[in-house]
């Protein structure tokens, strides 16, 4: 009776585990893919809008796996692993924070969002810029 408690044990920490890694997937699975950049807003009170359109810079992010490419007006200019979690850091997950975090090598932590086709990463927590993505089709 003992070894049937065992196996069923093990059986559902299986099973859990292998549910966990699903739902980290799917998270890294849609912002799979080539983001080129729209426009940014950028910094606090005296805020600035830059639009792509307007100041001729191609900046593009290749966002894979578990990598980041940045390109820059055609060309690789960077690499970095980059991570997803629920809430700024421990404290703010804690107290409630459950907005969508992506971590970038060494950069400051940056909330995220998709909606459809735009994705929106913003550092205005610490009076960072406002940063929207187009998906590359």
């Amino acid at each position: 009776m003992k070894g049937l408690a065992l196996k069923i044990s093990c059986l559902l920490l299986l099973v859990m585990s292998l549910a966990g890694c699903k739902i980290r997937s799917s998270q890294l699975n849609q912002l799979e893919g080539e983001w080129v950049w729209n426009s940014s807003v950028c910094c606090g009170d005296d805020a600035l809008l830059y639009r792509s359109d307007s100041n001729h810079l191609n900046i593009q992010l290749n966002f894979k796996k578990y990598t980041l490419d940045y390109i820059s007006n055609g060309s690789y200019s960077k690499s970095e692993i980059y991570h997803i979690r629920k809430g700024l850091n421990d404290f703010q997950y804690a107290s409630g924070d459950t907005l969508s975090v992506i971590e970038f090598g060494q950069s400051a932590a940056a909330y995220f969002k998709l909606q459809k086709d735009t994705l929106t990463i913003t550092r205005s927590y610490i009076e960072g810029s406002i940063d929207t993505y187009i998906r590359k089709k």
